[in-house]
């Protein structure tokens, strides 16, 4: 939390520049590849979260894996639309020149957590980071761990990790994929 506090105290400091448009966030994929891959990634989150047997509430069964399929796909399209629907209000673009591969943690930490808004300035990226804290409490109206307050807290702290964390991996690995030669 302290560098995302970081990130979006440097944010409005930094110049205005034009953002270059390039397929490094996949905007360009067709729609047939957009659902394929979203699908993956749900199933794949689904069956970490029951080879990890969490939430314990929901068992290692294919009932068990259903509910986990179907939080998956809850939290993605609460976080989806919220994303979207503050990124057209506050007329973000995310950040889409590849790191350079010499900073490739440090840009693709500084990308994934600032955005230019529509004078082309970095800022905080209140899209991405609401949309995920939105998602997050979605979720926690439909999981078991609703019912206690550690486990609500531990839920929420576990999700918020995974998520920011898995935005900072992917874009470490789409840019050096990108690079890779």
């Amino acid at each position: 939390m302290a560098s995302v506090g970081v990130a979006s105290s440097a944010a409005p400091t930094l110049r205005a520049q034009d953002v270059v448009q390039m397929s490094v966030t996949g905007t360009d994929a067709s729609p047939a590849t957009k659902a394929a891959l979203t699908g993956s990634l749900i199933l794949v989150g689904a069956a970490g979260a029951q080879a990890i047997k969490t939430p314990k509430a929901w068992s290692r069964t294919w009932e068990g894996f259903g509910s986990r399929v179907a939080d998956q796909t809850g939290f993605y399209l609460v976080q989806t639309t919220t994303f979207r629907s503050l990124g057209r209000a506050l007329d973000y673009r995310q950040d889409a020149v590849l790191c350079p591969r010499d900073a490739l943690v440090g840009c693709a930490f500084t990308a994934t957590f600032t955005a230019f808004d529509r004078e082309g300035r970095r800022r905080f990226n209140a899209p991405l980071v609401t949309s995920i804290l939105v998602g997050t409490g979605a979720s926690l109206l439909w999981r078991p761990e609703r019912q206690g307050n550690a486990e609500s807290w531990g839920f929420v702290g576990t999700r918020l990790g995974i998520a920011f964390g898995g935005y900072v991996a992917e874009r470490i690995l789409v840019d050096w994929w990108a690079q890779r030669n």
